[in-house]
């Protein structure tokens, strides 16, 4: 039995026993089932495609956002957005502040390497900052072509971020990007922070630069800039929290100040892992290694004057 109300002078008022059928339920306020109140969250759906001519209110795709700010700034708690195929989308300078818990930010692309749902930021700031903890974000070409971070995890006044989720994203600094993923400062704690399947490229100081609890780094390919990071984890003295580093490929290590995966200071205590990674710099040159801790079965190939891994500064 349904109770119909009536309170904007259209559709049914009233009891309506038997079978009921309807296209569309809109609920404005409470919802009962058997006599019991089930609270509803707002967990909405929005659209962003840039390629439209005008913006919409973003709940289809035939009235989508034009700019992926507009639906950030329409999301809520655990709203997902979904951004279309499209011709790369020009965030503003300033970026895009991501302070929802549990927001998705989905794109098109099927694999790392593909460039489908592209935006692009001459940053005078990072182009993502996320506080809000258990964002998703996935799918997605990014290029930061000013010398600022692509994704910012945390910021001076929020050092602690959990749960962030980055995957299937294609990075790219143009050359003039300083991070790819960053913890601000690494001074933020990027607690459960996983990285995976993810492609970078042409950051000049590193492609990722954490300082994070429980963090995981898995099957990213990282082109490494001359004299570039690609993995730097910073800790303070020489205990590593939990965390894995395993399954990477790691090349273009070339040049004296270049480094694969860079730990700072001997881990003296703690868990963490680094696990058969593949590392590798230019063709018939001689293998430079630094001293501390090299892993588990990871695999070196050549590098020119850097090194491949470093645990000793």
């Amino acid at each position: 039995m349904v109770n119909f109300k009536n309170t904007s002078g259209s559709g049914r008022y009233g009891m309506h026993s038997g079978n009921f059928k309807c296209k569309n339920l809109e609920v404005d306020q409470s919802f009962f089932l058997g006599g019991n109140s089930i609270s509803l969250s707002s967990r909405s759906l929005l659209f962003v495609n840039s390629s439209n001519t005008a913006s919409g209110d973003g709940k289809t795709w035939e009235t989508a956002y034009i700019t992926l700010q507009e639906a950030v700034t329409a999301a809520v708690d655990f709203d997902t957005i979904l951004i279309a195929p499209n011709s790369i989308e020009t965030v503003a300078a300033g970026g895009i502040a991501i302070t929802q818990e549990g927001l998705r930010i989905l794109g098109a692309n099927g694999s790392p390497g593909r460039q489908s749902s592209g935006l692009k930021c001459t940053g005078t700031a990072a182009m993502f900052v996320i506080t809000g903890d258990r964002v998703e974000i996935a799918g997605l070409h990014l290029s930061q072509r000013g010398a600022y971070t692509c994704v910012q995890i945390g910021s001076a006044s929020d050092g602690g971020v959990y749960g962030t989720w980055i995957h299937h994203c294609n990075l790219n600094g143009y050359s003039t990007g300083t991070y790819g993923v960053s913890g601000y400062a690494q001074t933020a704690d990027t607690v459960n922070l996983c990285v995976e399947d993810c492609y970078f490229s042409s950051f000049v100081t590193a492609s990722i630069h954490v300082n994070g609890t429980g963090d995981s780094y898995a099957r990213n390919v990282i082109r490494v800039a001359s004299d570039a990071i690609g993995i730097d984890i910073k800790k303070t003295g020489g205990t590593r929290a939990e965390g894995m580093i395993v399954d990477n490929l790691l090349y273009g290590i070339t040049g004296s100040g270049s480094i694969g995966i860079k730990l700072a200071g001997n881990i003296t205590a703690g868990n963490m892992i680094i696990a058969r990674n593949l590392l590798s710099g230019s063709w018939n040159t001689a293998i430079t290694q630094s001293t501390g801790l090299n892993g588990v079965e990871n695999y070196e190939a050549s590098s020119t004057g850097g090194s491949l891994i470093d645990t000793s500064s």
